[in-house]
């Protein structure tokens, strides 16, 4: 899905200005944080929706990604030796343990 496509819900602006000893901070979403007021819902079901767009569009390709990852990493793997006491120990860890996704 192209960037491009997917239409984001622009929210709107608002005029608050914070004042910090003199220094003045512009807050235009303030209106966000009332999460009970219809236009903070709308912008969120809106938001949901999108999301929910991209996930699905995106799912299609999600089975084939993860079998090529788990190929990838499906391979036979030795730990660097170490000493256990007086024994120098290798780890191995055979594929079927190894490729957990």
């Amino acid at each position: 899905m192209a960037q491009s496509s997917l239409k984001y819900p622009q929210p709107r602006k608002g005029d608050v200005v914070d004042d910090y000893f003199g220094t003045k901070i512009a807050d235009p979403y303030r209106w966000m944080e009332d999460l009970n007021a219809a236009e903070v819902k709308q912008w969120v079901d809106a938001e949901n929706a999108l999301t929910s767009q991209v996930s699905r569009l995106r799912c299609r390709c999600a089975t084939r990604c993860k079998k090529r990852i788990t190929d990838l990493c499906n391979y036979p793997r030795v730990s660097v030796p170490h000493y256990e006491g007086s024994s120098l120990v290798l780890l191995r860890a055979t594929p079927a343990f190894s490729a957990r996704t």
